[in-house]
């Protein structure tokens, strides 16, 4: 090899070792790994239809409901982890960067108060999606015909 190619061999390997050294740390995914809870009810069918005119169309109406806060709920719950998660990796680029000391802490307390608008937000999309599954539901069960009448009714007479 020439001098003038080890020259640049060297120059190379060191710009990218200080390029990688640079990246600092971040969260291993490139989007969000979770549903929003505003998601889950987005992908309801709509409640006027969808079993009206069915048997049992009330307890299928009740079920959808049930369902709907639980993927609610567990999509809210994986949001507010992958908030945290972030804060996390965004914590440790604060160690990387500052190491200890005042200017470590307060990079982390940045850190924090950005994230909790986030956990706001999140809170919000999940008492939302929450309220519009109850919604979904109460309509869905006033599309479903009225019970049919059992024989004990004997009327008056």
């Amino acid at each position: 090899m020439s001098r003038m190619g080890a020259c640049l061999a060297f120059v190379v390997s060191v710009a990218l070792a200080g390029i990688a050294s640079a990246q600092g740390v971040a969260s291993p995914f490139d989007d969000g790994v979770c549903m929003s809870p505003t998601d889950v009810t987005a992908s309801l069918h709509d409640p006027n239809g969808i079993y009206a005119g069915a048997p049992r169309c009330a307890k299928l109406c009740a079920k959808a409901l049930k369902d709907c806060l639980q993927y609610v709920k567990d999509a809210a719950a994986c949001e507010r982890s992958e908030i945290d998660d972030d804060a996390s990796y965004e914590k440790t680029e604060c160690e990387v960067e500052f190491e200890h000391g005042q200017e470590a802490k307060t990079c982390k307390t940045e850190v924090e108060d950005a994230h909790g608008g986030d956990h706001d937000t999140a809170d919000s999309n999940r008492n939302a999606a929450l309220a519009t599954c109850q919604s979904w539901a109460d309509t869905c069960k006033s599309t479903c015909p009225a019970a049919a009448p059992t024989g004990d009714d004997h009327g008056s007479r």
